[in-house]
């Protein structure tokens, strides 16, 4: 797991447990401006590792969240978007190319004369 702070700790530090449950007594504390990641919840209590890897369950309503950053709206590809001219009111027609000269014009081929009818 990459570490990334989510939070940092209060002005005067606050307590860790070794489990959320506040009827034990803490087991360490973490100074103030600390910053940790948050890797689980429950219920109020939120499991916080440091940057060197120190766990420990804290209260995590004392916690200052980090903004993090907002992945940007899905624009759709960078493609710019190509509009028939027939689509704008008054717009002559587009002129249509014109065919190979010397061809047969498209459609559904004749049968050879060699094909027997059926």
């Amino acid at each position: 797991m990459i570490w990334s702070p989510t939070h940092t700790v209060p002005a005067g530090g606050m307590a860790v447990w070794d489990y959320p449950d506040p009827s034990r007594p803490p087991v360490s504390t973490l100074a103030q401006d600390v910053a940790v990641m948050e890797e689980q919840r429950a219920g109020d209590w939120i499991l916080a590792r440091t940057q060197n890897g120190w766990r420990g369950w804290v209260d995590g309503r004392l916690l200052i969240a980090i903004p993090q950053p907002v992945a940007p709206q899905d624009q759709g590809p960078d493609v710019p978007m190509i509009i028939p001219a027939s689509q704008f009111p008054g717009a002559a027609p587009a002129p249509q190319p014109e065919g190979p000269q010397g061809r047969r014009p498209r459609g559904p081929r004749p049968k050879p004369a060699s094909a027997k009818p059926k």
